[in-house]
């Protein structure tokens, strides 16, 4: 019996990491613009990024973009506020990083960033 118990804690500790591990899509799905096909990109960015590191960067590619469509004040404080938390440095090694992406997530996901 302990030893059911046991196997049956280890397959639900297995089952459940895949789902923690798919935080791309997720961010994805709530920063990157309707028609992003999440389900695929997202899967490229998991293994470029820690969550703690694509969270704030796509909400700055987020913010980058709305600025340039119209809302400047709004974008600047969001750019504003992330270059404080994680210096501008930091900010530009990940967009480096992720237009890196942009050839494997076209020719894998037909997606360009």
């Amino acid at each position: 019996m302990r030893t059911f118990l046991g196997l049956l804690l280890a397959v639900l500790l297995l089952a459940a990491t895949p789902a923690a591990a798919d935080y791309g899509a997720d961010l994805c799905n709530k920063y990157l613009p309707p028609g992003t096909p999440c389900t695929c990109v997202g899967d490229i960015l998991d293994n470029e990024f820690e969550e703690g590191e694509l969270d704030p960067l796509l909400q700055f590619v987020r913010a980058f973009t709305s600025g340039l469509s119209g809302d400047e004040a709004a974008a600047q404080k969001t750019i504003d506020r992330l270059t404080a938390q994680h210096t501008q440095a930091t900010i530009e090694g990940w967009l480096k990083r992720f237009e890196a992406l942009s050839p494997e997530t076209e020719k894998t996901c037909m997606f360009k960033f």
